[in-house]
Order: C-alpha cells, then sequence, then structure tokens
C-alpha cells in the first residue's frame, strides 16, 4: 500500500478514491477535507449535539481508513458511504445511550414514582 504524501487537490473524485483504496494517505486527507463538512451536516440534521456531532464524523472517517487497511472496502461512493457509516454511527450511540439509561433505571428502582 502506498503512503505517498502527493497533493491530491486537482484530482477527481474518481481518482482521489482510487488513490484512497490503495491507502495513499494524501488521497484520504483531500477526501476528509471535501466531505467532512457534509457528513457534520448530516449527523447534525439526526439531532446530535455539536460536540458530539464532530466525534462521530472522525470516527466515520476512521473507520473507513479501518475497512480500507483490512481489506473490506471495495469502493468509494462519496460522500453517501460515510453520511451512511455516519447514520449507523448515530443509531449505534442512541442505543447505547438506550440501553445505558434502562440500566440505569432499572438499577434505581425503575424510575418511576
Amino acid at each position: 500500500m502506498g503512503n505517498g504524501r502527493q497533493d491530491c487537490r486537482g484530482l477527481s473524485e474518481a481518482e482521489i478514491a482510487a488513490r484512497a483504496l490503495e491507502g495513499q494517505s494524501s488521497a484520504w486527507d483531500e477526501i476528509v477535507r471535501r466531505h467532512s463538512h457534509r457528513v457534520l451536516l448530516a449527523v447534525l440534521a439526526r439531532g446530535v449535539p455539536w460536540e458530539a456531532a464532530h466525534d462521530l464524523v472522525q470516527e466515520v472517517w476512521l473507520r473507513l481508513v479501518r475497512q480500507q487497511r483490512a481489506g473490506r472496502l471495495q469502493s468509494l461512493a462519496l460522500p453517501g458511504l460515510a453520511v451512511a457509516q455516519a447514520g449507523w454511527l448515530v443509531r449505534e450511540e442512541g442505543q447505547d445511550q438506550e440501553a445505558a439509561r434502562d440500566h440505569h433505571e432499572r438499577q434505581s428502582g425503575g424510575g418511576h414514582w
């Protein structure tokens, strides 16, 4: 996998995606630069608070890079893939919070009067 630091700013989406799929870190940097704002807006639109939304966007990119490195990412249809990943993370986060709330309520006697 090439990790060259070539400038990718002038490249097309398809060229950048191909380089990212090869593991080129500068291509991932350019993808993040181009698409993070759209992913952030998608997360905020789901009602996630500002700080948590920024954390989720970072997690989206981290997961996509990990998937690429593990050979599980065959294509990069952006920003759709990143927005979809963000949606899964928001749902996961919501389920985790709901489970923690339910657990707390059970531990504290149900929270009912």
